[in-house]
């Protein structure tokens, strides 16, 4: 009973902690009114991002209904906005209108959920995602994601304090989909095309399979796993806290992808679940950002990798992309008994027995959309 109590004090704690940043910048900026006003800005590099994150949690929502969390997302916007509001208050700068905090929100809950009491824990998180965004700067850019270094801080809090906050390791759940990788691989494309990020996707694949052939390496993660993939397509990408030169960005992808690797078996060494590890070498990264644009000295590496041969880096990524991501990687990644438990639609059982691949080649067959889309459409298992 008193571990209950206690337990429930230090997450109460840790709500009063978000509610009294909140608290704290309303009362400054009541006591010094800005001086200057709010200014309508909806910018692409928010518009995009939230636009990928809608399509893949709705697309999520088709196989774990408890994807959209109504009305706890919505909340979470809410105080997002809130809390965005009143640092441009504090900061005395004029509050940018547009949708700046929906990335962050939606970004932290396709990587964590927590118990339906338990509200604390992503207030946490995006409190801290935006302080840093608008605290931790360098020359005039915030350093690091913020919705990977909120993950991050929190996952560091989880694994050092001596009572943990409970939390949803949803990355299973994000396999649940048959097409997640393929959808979180497409819609990358429409990021790179854009932007020449691409060579930070290659480069973190490439360091963790490096992992593959570590002697010694207690887990080797797949680089197109869904949740795996979603960091290094997305997460790690964000065009303002990776270098500028296209030496760097690869050398940050490396640094990623290896960090994962590294994070993940000092974890599992430590007798911690690696939930967390997918996330740590991005703020990490992030910080050493400056130095690896220094260390882009080799000018013919420059020239190949200069942004106006963006196209041929990401039909050159997509080749790639398409020659190792095979079915018996995803066979080896279908999960029957999360499957079971969470009575997926689409799936197919045998005379009571478990699902296997050999029932359900949507699951375990890459880019199966069409079929996927016609047997939604059939209606047999599709949505009622």
């Amino acid at each position: 009973m008193m571990q209950s109590q206690l337990y429930l004090t230090i997450h109460s704690e840790l709500a009063a902690c978000a509610l009294l940043a909140l608290a704290i910048l309303a009362v400054e900026g009541a006591i010094r009114p800005p001086t200057q006003r709010a200014e309508l800005r909806i910018q692409a590099n928010h518009i995009i991002p939230s636009t990928i994150q809608v399509i893949l949690i709705t697309y999520w929502s088709f196989y774990w209904p408890e994807a959209w969390d109504v009305p706890r997302i919505p909340l979470e916007l809410l105080y997002a906005f809130g809390l965005d509001y009143l640092i441009h208050r504090v900061r005395r700068t004029t509050w940018p209108v547009g949708i700046g905090p929906v990335p962050i929100v939606l970004s932290s809950n396709l990587f964590i959920r927590f118990a339906p009491d338990r509200f604390d824990g992503i207030l946490t998180i995006v409190t801290i995602a935006l302080l840093s965004k608008h605290f931790l700067r360098l020359r005039g850019r915030h350093i690091f994601n913020p919705s990977a270094f909120g993950l991050a801080v929190f996952g560091l809090y989880h694994h050092t304090a001596t009572w943990r906050v409970d939390f949803v390791d949803v990355a299973h759940h994000l396999n649940l989909a048959p097409n997640m990788a393929e959808l979180i691989f497409a819609l990358g494309l429409i990021v790179a095309l854009r932007v020449p990020i691409v060579a930070v996707t290659f480069g973190a694949a490439v360091g963790l399979q490096a992992w593959h052939y570590m002697p010694g390496s207690l887990i080797t993660p797949w680089p197109y796993w869904p949740p795996m993939l979603l960091v290094f397509t997305f997460l790690a990408t964000d065009p303002v806290t990776i270098p500028r030169s296209g030496t760097g960005r690869l050398l940050f992808g490396l640094g990623v992808g290896f960090g994962t690797g590294l994070a993940s078996n000092t974890l599992v060494a430590a007798g911690m679940p690696d939930y967390f590890g997918k996330i740590v070498a991005v703020p990490v990264c992030n910080l050493l950002a400056p130095m690896m644009d220094s260390l882009s000295r080799l000018r013919f590496l420059e020239r190949l990798l200069a942004a106006r041969w963006n196209v041929a880096h990401v039909a050159a990524y997509c080749v790639i992309f398409l020659l190792t991501f095979d079915s018996w990687r995803k066979t080896g990644a279908f999960e029957a008994r999360l499957h079971v438990a969470n009575q997926t639609p689409l799936i197919v059982s045998n005379a009571g027995s478990p699902p296997r691949c050999a029932h359900n080649p949507i699951f375990c067959r890459r880019f199966t959309m069409l079929r996927e889309v016609e047997l939604w459409t059939n209606g047999s298992d599709g949505p009622e």
